[in-house]
Protein backbone atom coordinates (compact mmCIF):
# COMPACT_ATOMS: atom_id res chain seq x y z
CA UNK A 1 0.00 0.00 0.00
CA UNK A 2 3.11 2.53 0.74
CA UNK A 3 4.61 1.99 -2.25
CA UNK A 4 1.13 1.97 -4.07
CA UNK A 5 0.99 5.68 -2.42
CA UNK A 6 4.18 6.69 -3.42
CA UNK A 7 3.85 5.40 -7.03
CA UNK A 8 0.62 7.70 -7.11
CA UNK A 9 2.06 10.33 -5.47
CA UNK A 10 5.04 10.47 -7.81
CA UNK A 11 2.66 10.22 -10.93
CA UNK A 12 0.88 13.47 -9.57
CA UNK A 13 4.10 15.49 -9.30
CA UNK A 14 4.58 14.59 -12.69
CA UNK A 15 1.96 15.80 -13.86
CA UNK A 16 2.11 18.93 -11.95
CA UNK A 17 5.67 19.54 -13.18
CA UNK A 18 4.41 19.15 -16.97
CA UNK A 19 1.87 21.50 -16.64
CA UNK A 20 3.96 24.26 -14.74
CA UNK A 21 7.12 24.02 -17.69
CA UNK A 22 4.53 24.44 -20.61
CA UNK A 23 2.85 26.95 -18.82
CA UNK A 24 6.52 28.78 -18.40
CA UNK A 25 7.32 29.00 -22.25
CA UNK A 26 3.58 29.47 -23.12
CA UNK A 27 2.50 32.12 -21.09
CA UNK A 28 3.32 35.63 -22.82
CA UNK A 29 3.93 34.26 -25.91
CA UNK A 30 1.81 36.21 -29.17
CA UNK A 31 -0.85 34.44 -30.18
CA UNK A 32 -1.46 33.37 -33.82
CA UNK A 33 -3.76 35.36 -35.89
CA UNK A 34 -5.68 31.89 -36.19
CA UNK A 35 -5.59 28.54 -33.60
CA UNK A 36 -7.20 26.19 -36.55
CA UNK A 37 -8.33 25.99 -39.96
CA UNK A 38 -11.00 24.10 -41.16
CA UNK A 39 -10.07 21.48 -43.91
CA UNK A 40 -13.21 19.48 -44.22
CA UNK A 41 -16.59 19.96 -43.78
CA UNK A 42 -19.54 17.17 -44.03
CA UNK A 43 -22.97 18.54 -43.86
CA UNK A 44 -23.52 20.89 -41.02
CA UNK A 45 -21.48 22.80 -38.40
CA UNK A 46 -21.23 26.40 -36.74
CA UNK A 47 -18.79 28.06 -34.47
CA UNK A 48 -19.03 30.70 -31.87
CA UNK A 49 -16.31 33.15 -30.15
CA UNK A 50 -18.35 34.51 -27.57
CA UNK A 51 -19.24 31.75 -25.75
CA UNK A 52 -22.29 30.79 -27.53
CA UNK A 53 -24.07 34.32 -28.12
CA UNK A 54 -23.68 34.52 -31.98
CA UNK A 55 -23.27 31.75 -34.58
CA UNK A 56 -21.64 31.48 -37.72
CA UNK A 57 -22.15 28.78 -40.08
CA UNK A 58 -19.02 26.75 -40.91
CA UNK A 59 -16.87 26.62 -44.08
CA UNK A 60 -14.05 25.12 -45.75
CA UNK A 61 -11.22 27.23 -45.42
CA UNK A 62 -11.90 29.42 -42.16
CA UNK A 63 -9.55 30.19 -39.89
CA UNK A 64 -10.56 30.23 -36.14
CA UNK A 65 -9.10 31.69 -33.26
CA UNK A 66 -8.46 30.63 -29.87
CA UNK A 67 -11.46 30.50 -27.81
CA UNK A 68 -13.60 29.31 -30.31
CA UNK A 69 -16.30 26.72 -29.64
CA UNK A 70 -17.19 24.87 -32.98
CA UNK A 71 -20.18 22.46 -32.86
CA UNK A 72 -22.04 19.89 -35.70
CA UNK A 73 -25.22 19.29 -35.82
CA UNK A 74 -26.71 15.28 -35.21
CA UNK A 75 -25.90 12.86 -37.46
CA UNK A 76 -23.09 10.77 -39.00
CA UNK A 77 -22.73 12.70 -41.52
CA UNK A 78 -21.85 15.86 -40.00
CA UNK A 79 -18.03 15.88 -39.53
CA UNK A 80 -15.45 18.62 -39.21
CA UNK A 81 -11.84 17.98 -39.22
CA UNK A 82 -9.49 20.84 -37.98
CA UNK A 83 -6.12 21.77 -38.98
CA UNK A 84 -4.30 22.71 -35.49
CA UNK A 85 -1.65 25.85 -35.61
CA UNK A 86 -0.20 27.15 -38.01
CA UNK A 87 1.08 24.13 -41.16
CA UNK A 88 3.84 26.61 -42.50
CA UNK A 89 5.75 26.81 -39.57
CA UNK A 90 5.19 23.81 -37.73
CA UNK A 91 6.96 20.53 -38.27
CA UNK A 92 4.18 18.66 -36.59
CA UNK A 93 0.61 17.71 -37.68
CA UNK A 94 -2.18 18.05 -35.26
CA UNK A 95 -5.71 17.37 -36.69
CA UNK A 96 -9.06 16.78 -34.83
CA UNK A 97 -12.13 15.19 -36.27
CA UNK A 98 -15.16 16.22 -34.96
CA UNK A 99 -17.70 13.53 -35.76
CA UNK A 100 -21.93 14.64 -35.28
CA UNK A 101 -23.87 16.11 -32.41
CA UNK A 102 -20.10 17.25 -31.07
CA UNK A 103 -19.35 20.50 -29.22
CA UNK A 104 -15.43 21.45 -28.65
CA UNK A 105 -13.92 24.37 -27.57
CA UNK A 106 -10.37 25.42 -28.35
CA UNK A 107 -8.82 26.93 -25.85
CA UNK A 108 -5.54 27.51 -26.36
CA UNK A 109 -3.26 26.16 -29.46
CA UNK A 110 0.50 28.33 -29.18
CA UNK A 111 4.17 27.07 -30.38
CA UNK A 112 7.48 28.84 -30.24
CA UNK A 113 10.61 27.99 -31.81
CA UNK A 114 13.57 25.86 -29.52
CA UNK A 115 16.73 24.77 -30.44
CA UNK A 116 15.58 20.93 -31.79
CA UNK A 117 12.06 22.30 -33.70
CA UNK A 118 8.81 24.12 -32.57
CA UNK A 119 7.10 23.18 -28.61
CA UNK A 120 3.51 23.73 -29.13
CA UNK A 121 0.79 23.55 -26.67
CA UNK A 122 -2.77 22.50 -27.62
CA UNK A 123 -5.88 22.59 -24.78
CA UNK A 124 -8.96 21.38 -26.04
CA UNK A 125 -12.31 21.69 -24.17
CA UNK A 126 -14.80 18.47 -25.27
CA UNK A 127 -18.02 20.16 -23.94
CA UNK A 128 -19.93 16.71 -25.53
CA UNK A 129 -19.83 14.35 -28.41
CA UNK A 130 -17.02 12.26 -29.83
CA UNK A 131 -13.61 13.74 -31.07
CA UNK A 132 -11.21 12.22 -32.95
CA UNK A 133 -7.58 13.38 -33.40
CA UNK A 134 -3.98 12.91 -34.79
CA UNK A 135 -0.48 14.36 -33.31
CA UNK A 136 2.49 13.23 -35.82
CA UNK A 137 5.83 14.16 -35.05
CA UNK A 138 5.55 16.59 -32.49
CA UNK A 139 8.09 17.91 -30.63
CA UNK A 140 8.85 16.49 -27.01
CA UNK A 141 8.10 18.99 -24.44
CA UNK A 142 5.13 19.64 -26.17
CA UNK A 143 1.46 19.57 -24.78
CA UNK A 144 -1.81 18.45 -26.39
CA UNK A 145 -4.50 17.85 -23.86
CA UNK A 146 -7.94 17.39 -24.28
CA UNK A 147 -10.55 18.51 -21.17
CA UNK A 148 -13.86 17.58 -20.07
CA UNK A 149 -16.42 17.86 -16.96
CA UNK A 150 -14.55 15.94 -14.45
CA UNK A 151 -11.36 15.26 -15.99
CA UNK A 152 -8.40 15.58 -18.92
CA UNK A 153 -6.57 13.60 -21.03
CA UNK A 154 -3.05 14.14 -21.98
CA UNK A 155 -1.49 12.51 -24.95
CA UNK A 156 1.95 12.28 -25.22
CA UNK A 157 4.21 13.37 -27.94
CA UNK A 158 5.35 12.51 -30.56
CA UNK A 159 2.78 10.18 -32.18
CA UNK A 160 -0.79 9.27 -31.36
CA UNK A 161 -4.40 8.85 -32.49
CA UNK A 162 -6.84 8.87 -30.01
CA UNK A 163 -11.00 8.09 -29.86
CA UNK A 164 -12.68 10.13 -27.44
CA UNK A 165 -17.01 10.10 -26.51
CA UNK A 166 -18.85 11.58 -24.11
CA UNK A 167 -22.51 11.56 -24.63
CA UNK A 168 -24.52 15.26 -24.76
CA UNK A 169 -26.88 15.31 -21.68
CA UNK A 170 -29.31 17.10 -23.08
CA UNK A 171 -29.97 14.51 -25.27
CA UNK A 172 -29.87 11.36 -23.41
CA UNK A 173 -26.25 11.27 -21.94
CA UNK A 174 -27.27 12.42 -18.09
CA UNK A 175 -26.20 15.17 -15.90
CA UNK A 176 -22.83 13.79 -16.07
CA UNK A 177 -22.22 11.08 -18.35
CA UNK A 178 -19.20 8.83 -18.87
CA UNK A 179 -16.15 9.71 -21.06
CA UNK A 180 -14.63 7.43 -22.66
CA UNK A 181 -11.05 7.09 -24.49
CA UNK A 182 -9.60 4.67 -27.24
CA UNK A 183 -6.37 4.83 -28.04
CA UNK A 184 -4.96 3.39 -31.62
CA UNK A 185 -1.34 4.81 -31.41
CA UNK A 186 0.79 6.45 -28.84
CA UNK A 187 -0.14 6.70 -25.33
CA UNK A 188 -1.36 9.20 -22.54
CA UNK A 189 -1.59 9.73 -19.18
CA UNK A 190 -5.41 10.46 -17.85
CA UNK A 191 -6.33 12.62 -14.68
CA UNK A 192 -10.25 12.01 -13.05
CA UNK A 193 -11.95 13.75 -10.65
CA UNK A 194 -13.63 11.20 -8.57
CA UNK A 195 -15.59 11.56 -5.44
CA UNK A 196 -13.12 14.43 -4.86
CA UNK A 197 -9.92 12.07 -5.26
CA UNK A 198 -7.46 12.30 -8.53
CA UNK A 199 -6.99 9.36 -10.39
CA UNK A 200 -4.32 8.89 -12.13
CA UNK A 201 -4.00 5.96 -14.78
CA UNK A 202 -1.83 5.52 -17.68
CA UNK A 203 -2.99 4.54 -20.92
CA UNK A 204 -1.04 2.12 -23.35
CA UNK A 205 -1.71 2.13 -27.39
CA UNK A 206 -4.53 -0.24 -28.06
CA UNK A 207 -5.87 0.47 -24.84
CA UNK A 208 -9.46 2.07 -24.27
CA UNK A 209 -10.25 3.38 -20.92
CA UNK A 210 -13.52 4.68 -19.31
CA UNK A 211 -13.34 7.72 -16.56
CA UNK A 212 -15.92 5.66 -14.07
CA UNK A 213 -14.26 2.17 -13.66
CA UNK A 214 -10.77 3.57 -13.54
CA UNK A 215 -9.26 0.80 -15.53
CA UNK A 216 -7.87 -0.02 -19.11
CA UNK A 217 -8.67 -3.00 -21.49
CA UNK A 218 -7.10 -4.17 -24.84
CA UNK A 219 -9.04 -2.93 -27.99
CA UNK A 220 -11.59 -5.31 -29.16
CA UNK A 221 -11.18 -5.98 -33.09
CA UNK A 222 -14.13 -4.21 -33.62
CA UNK A 223 -12.88 -0.74 -31.80
CA UNK A 224 -9.35 -1.08 -33.89
CA UNK A 225 -11.23 -1.70 -37.46
CA UNK A 226 -13.39 1.36 -36.73
CA UNK A 227 -10.36 3.35 -35.24
CA UNK A 228 -8.53 2.25 -38.13
CA UNK A 229 -11.17 3.26 -40.62
CA UNK A 230 -11.14 6.90 -38.68
CA UNK A 231 -7.63 7.13 -38.79
CA UNK A 232 -7.40 6.62 -42.52
CA UNK A 233 -10.09 9.00 -43.51
CA UNK A 234 -8.36 12.02 -41.20
CA UNK A 235 -6.01 14.04 -42.84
Amino acid sequence: MRRSTLIVFSLLLAVAAAVLVAGVWYRGRPRLPWAAEIVRLGGEARWSTNGGSEWFLAGTGARLPEGVIIQTRQGAENLVDLRLGDAAADAGHEVIRLHGDTAVAIETRRSHAVKDGRLTSTSLDLRHGHLSGRGTRLAIGSRFEVRYQGGVVALRPPDFFFDLRRANPLTGGGTNPPCELRLLSGSAVVLVQSSGQPVIAMVPAGSRFEDRTGAAAPLTEADRQELGKTAAAVP
